[in-house]
C-alpha cells in the first residue's frame, strides 16, 4: 500500500511540476510579447499588428483557461500525455507569433527609414546645384560612402530577413561563420541605418549632409549669402571688388572661397566691374538689360587700348587743385574702375562724380599697396554720358608746383551691358603715355579741350587737353 501511495504522490508531484513549467513558459511569452509591442510602439513606422494582437488574445486566453483547470485538484482522467498534448501548442503558437510580430515590425520600420535616408534630395543638389569644388568633392565623398555603407547594411539585414544566416558582415565583410538569427541580429541594422540616416539627416540639420548642401551652394551675386540676388547683393559685390587683390591668389575654400565663388559673377577668377554689372543684370531682370543694351551708341566690339583711353587735365592754382578724368568713347560702358596713385607730396581731399558719369554712384576704397582704387557703377546698368565732359574729378592739395607729374593710374578697366571687361591702357609708372607738360605736333590734327571736357577753339589761358588724331591726349598749360 505504502508503494503504491508513493507511486501516485510522485505522479501527481511530475504533474505539479509540469504546470508550474508551463506557467513559467506562458509568464515568459506574456513578457517578450510586451517587449515586441513596446519596441513596435517605439518605431516611426509602425505595422498593423491586428491580427497578431488577435492571435496573442485567443493563445493567451486558451493557456490561461488549461492553467484554471488545472489549478482545482488531480483528476487521473489528465494525465501527462493528455496535458502535455493540450498545453503545448499554445505556448508553440504564442512564440511564433510574436516572433513574426517582431520581425516583420523591424523590416517595416527598416524599410519606412531607408525611405527617410535623403539620397534623392542630396542627389538633386549635387547635381542641380553649383558648389566650390573643395565643397563639392566633400560632399560627393559624404555621398557615395553613406551609400557603401547601406549597401552593406542592407545585404546583412535582407540576407537574415529572408534566409535566417548571412556569410557576410554588417560591413560587408565575408566571415568564416555563418551569421545566423535575424531576430538576433536586426537591432544592429537599424541602428546602423539610423546613423546613415542622420548623416544624410535633413536641410534642418546644419550638420548633416543635406544641411551643408543646402546652406553652402552658390547662387552668382549673392554677397550675403541670402540665396537670393537684390540690390544688397549690388553693394557687396561692388565692396568685394573695392578691396580685391589682382596679385593674391583667390580664396578657394571654407568661407572664404564660398563668398568669392558667389561674388565672381561671370567665373572668370577676378572680382571687378564686370561682375558688378552682371549682378546688375540679375537684379533688374533681362528685360530691363534689353533695354539697357539699346543704349548703346554702336554694336559692341572689342577695340585697341589706343582707341579707349582715359585723358586727364589739372587746374587750379596754389596748393588746391582739381584733376579731371575723361574716357573718349564713353558711351560704350555702363561701368569703370581704376586704382590711382598719387605722388608724395599730393594729398587726396575729395572725389565727385562729373557730368559724364552722372548717372553713376562713386565708390571708393584705400588698397595696401598705397594706391586708391575708384569704381563708378549704377544698379540700372545705363551708359555713361556721352557729352565729353569728365567723368571724375579729385580734389588734391599739393605741397609744390604740380603739373600732374608722377600719378599713375592702373588697373583701369570698363564692363559693357553685357558685363563683358576691356582693360584700357594704364597712365604714368613704365607707360609711354604721361601727363608732364608736351608741345603739340603740328602735323596731327587736334582737338582741344578744358578741364571740364567741353570742346575749344584753340588754346586758352589755364589748362588745356589736346587730343590728337591718333588717339593720344595731352595736356598744355598756357
Amino acid at each position: 500500500m505504502d508503494g503504491k501511495i508513493k507511486r501516485e504522490e510522485a505522479r501527481y508531484d511530475t504533474h505539479d511540476q509540469f504546470i508550474a513549467d508551463k506557467k513559467a513558459e506562458f509568464d515568459a511569452a506574456k513578457k517578450n510579447y510586451n517587449r515586441v509591442v513596446e519596441l513596435w510602439n517605439s518605431y516611426k513606422y509602425r505595422v498593423d499588428n491586428k491580427n497578431y494582437q488577435k492571435s496573442y488574445d485567443r493563445y493567451a486566453k486558451l493557456v490561461e483557461e488549461w492553467l484554471t483547470a488545472r489549478s482545482f485538484g488531480h483528476d487521473d482522467v489528465y494525465t501527462e500525455f493528455a496535458t502535455a498534448t493540450t498545453v503545448v501548442p499554445y505556448l508553440v503558437d504564442l512564440k511564433y507569433n510574436t516572433d513574426a510580430f517582431e520581425a516583420e515590425a523591424a523590416k517595416y520600420e527598416y524599410d519606412g527609414r531607408i525611405s527617410d535616408i535623403g539620397f534623392v534630395n542630396a542627389a538633386d543638389y549635387l547635381t542641380k546645384k553649383n558648389y566650390i569644388n573643395s565643397d563639392y568633392l566633400n560632399y560627393v565623398n559624404i555621398y557615395n560612402s553613406s551609400v557603401t555603407v547601406l549597401s552593406n547594411v542592407n545585404q546583412y539585414f535582407l540576407t537574415l530577413y529572408f534566409y535566417g544566416e548571412t556569410n557576410h558582415d554588417i560591413n560587408g565583410n565575408e566571415v568564416t561563420k555563418p551569421i545566423v538569427g535575424f531576430l538576433k541580429h536586426y537591432a544592429e541594422a537599424l541602428q546602423r541605418l539610423l546613423e546613415i540616416e542622420e548623416q544624410v539627416g535633413s536641410k534642418e540639420a546644419p550638420e548633416s549632409l543635406l544641411g551643408k548642401l543646402e546652406a553652402n551652394y552658390i547662387v552668382k551675386g549673392d554677397a550675403d549669402a541670402d540665396k537670393d540676388v537684390s540690390a544688397t547683393d549690388f553693394s557687396g559685390v561692388v565692396e568685394y571688388a573695392l578691396n580685391f587683390d589682382m596679385t593674391a591668389e583667390v580664396p578657394v575654400e571654407g568661407e572664404a572661397g564660398r563668398l568669392f565663388a558667389r561674388v565672381d559673377v561671370n567665373s572668370d577668377n577676378l572680382v571687378n566691374v564686370g561682375d558688378v554689372v552682371r549682378v546688375g543684370n540679375l537684379i533688374i531682370g533681362p528685360s530691363e538689360v534689353k533695354n539697357v543694351m539699346n543704349l548703346m551708341a554702336q554694336p559692341l566690339n572689342l577695340r585697341a587700348m589706343a582707341e579707349d583711353q582715359l585723358s586727364v587735365a589739372i587746374e587750379g592754382e596754389g596748393t588746391s587743385q582739381r584733376i579731371a578724368i575723361r574716357l573718349n568713347n564713353s558711351s560704350n560702358y555702363v561701368a569703370g574702375q581704376m586704382d590711382i596713385q598719387l605722388p608724395a607730396g599730393v594729398t587726396l581731399l575729395g572725389e565727385s562724380v562729373g557730368e559724364g558719369a552722372s548717372q553713376h554712384e562713386l565708390y571708393s576704397a584705400d588698397l595696401s599697396n598705397g594706391s586708391h582704387r575708384i569704381i563708378l557703377a549704377n544698379l540700372s546698368n545705363v551708359a555713361f554720358d556721352d557729352n565729353g565732359e569728365a567723368m571724375l574729378y579729385l580734389d588734391v592739395q599739393v605741397s609744390h608746383n604740380f603739373k600732374g607729374e608722377g600719378i599713375v593710374i592702373s588697373n583701369v578697366q570698363f564692363g559693357d551691358a553685357g558685363g563683358r571687361v576691356y582693360n584700357l591702357k594704364s597712365i604714368g609708372g613704365g607707360e609711354a603715355t604721361g601727363i608732364g607738360s608736351v608741345t603739340v605736333v603740328d602735323e596731327l590734327k587736334s582737338k582741344i579741350y578744358n578741364v571740364g571736357g567741353q570742346l575749344m577753339n584753340g588754346l586758352k589761358k589755364g589748362v588745356n587737353i589736346i587730343r590728337n588724331s591718333d588717339g593720344t591726349t595731352k595736356k598744355v598749360v598756357k
